[in-house]
């Protein structure tokens, strides 16, 4: 602070420059001020994780649930109202509070009052894998709402693209497999989108545009030191800076594709030639992947906000966007998109958010007094079958005992599997 400090006596009250400030009580309170938001911003730098991951995730697709009322998107439970309002406001979740400092897990950790780290921890039940799956029906649904097909984990969306031999390879080794998306090789992207827009057309001023093809990775983040402390920054969100780290392995994953199936072309890959298979991608519309990230605090990356006002474009001037107006809906200003592109927002953020707390609350039956305990019930309820699901998710060994004419019964009875398709 020059006027207070760094000024002689005879000079206090002036700039460093020798001018005077019209207000000498203003200019000093504004040094004190600016002293102390530099000061707190720092101490928030070094000494706050949870609440400054909440702070630098937030948008306002993680907000939309505090302004959604019970609807076709689903109804928010007290207890996981209470998850969710913790979690937007950085503070101790209080469905933990009794069970903070027991132990969870094969290696014994100790519960931290956000329920962070159970949520991040590695346990069975497959609760990752729950919330990507159901954002990726989200957005599919959204893009048929839209009048876009796309098609789940296509493992073979690059037939058509790369030539031969080179294709033929690749897919006599997914062929060769039993469990072809963990094949060490396997690119199977979650959505793969037929005619999706690609801008307007540059060759005349019609107005009309071109479509083509995406492909899509849809990816989770819990809320761990690795998604939200490491290089955080104003400019670049966590939800982003994960994006850029799909972009890149999928980038990887063409360049080894060609190093084992087209060595004649790239050798080892060290010379910087692009081969069949990397180049493959400019074939799709931005010649890469589009990830789709939804992060613990209901924050997405940019990508996925654009995708979401594409698809409310679309589907704002096709059948669906016809029945709703501003003459017959008043709820939006701006017509049938900004209705739709509401709803879209809205069910992404909310579904993202009470998925996420579901996913911590679900897990709290891994908590124990002791750190043997906790390994114990972790152990126990760890399947060594895995794969031995048949059919819509039921078990394994009812399915493998049960004769197929009977299923088949069962199937033509209840419609498919159930009524869960």
């Amino acid at each position: 602070m020059y006027i207070l400090v760094n000024q002689p006596v005879e000079q206090i009250g002036f700039r460093s420059n020798g001018t005077i400030p019209k207000s000498v009580t203003r200019e000093i309170t504004m040094e004190i001020e600016s002293a102390r938001s530099t000061f707190l911003g720092k101490n928030m730098i070094n000494s706050l994780d949870y609440e400054r991951w909440s702070w630098e995730g937030w948008n306002k697709i993680g907000a939309s649930f505090a302004t959604s009322p019970p609807n076709g998107i689903g109804m928010i439970k007290d207890t996981e109202w209470r998850s969710i309002i913790a979690t937007y406001l950085g503070q101790p979740d209080p469905n933990f509070a009794s069970l903070v400092g027991r132990y969870f897990g094969k290696n014994g950790k100790r519960l931290d009052e956000y329920g962070a780290n159970l949520a991040s921890e590695c346990l069975p039940g497959g609760g990752f894998r729950r919330i990507h799956n159901f954002i990726q029906s989200l957005v599919q649904s959204m893009m048929k709402v839209a009048g876009i097909h796309s098609e789940k984990e296509a493992v073979n969306f690059l037939l058509g693209k790369v030539g031969e031999p080179y294709i033929n390879n690749y897919v006599d080794h997914l062929s060769s497999l039993a469990g072809r998306r963990n094949s060490p090789f396997a690119i199977v992207p979650d959505l793969l989108v037929y005619g999706y827009p690609a801008g307007k057309q540059t060759v005349n001023d019609s107005g009309a545009t071109d479509s083509g093809e995406i492909f899509c990775e849809i990816k989770t983040m819990q809320p761990n030191k690795t998604n939200y402390k490491h290089n955080n920054n104003s400019t670049n969100k966590p939800a982003n800076r994960r994006a850029d780290k799909v972009i890149s392995q999928y980038r990887n994953k063409f360049k080894k594709l060609d190093k084992e199936y087209a060595p004649d072309v790239v050798g080892d890959g060290s010379n910087n030639i692009v081969g069949p298979f990397e180049a493959a991608q400019s074939q799709f519309i931005g010649g890469q992947v589009v990830p789709l990230v939804a992060g613990a605090f209901g924050d997405v990356n940019t990508d996925f906000e654009n995708m979401l006002r594409t698809l409310a474009k679309l589907a704002a001037a096709g059948e669906e966007g016809m029945s709703i107006s501003p003459l017959r809906n008043l709820d939006k200003k701006g017509g049938a998109f900004a209705i739709m592109h509401h709803q879209f927002r809205r069910a992404l953020g909310v579904s993202i958010v009470r998925d996420m707390a579901n996913h911590k609350l679900s897990r709290l039956h891994y908590v124990r007094a002791t750190a043997e305990d906790a390994k114990y019930t972790a152990e126990a309820n760890h399947s060594d079958k895995k794969g031995w699901t048949y059919g819509s998710g039921r078990s394994g060994w009812y399915s493998k005992h049960t004769p197929g004419g009977y299923a088949n019964f069962e199937q033509f009875r209840n419609g498919n599997f159930f009524g869960t398709l």
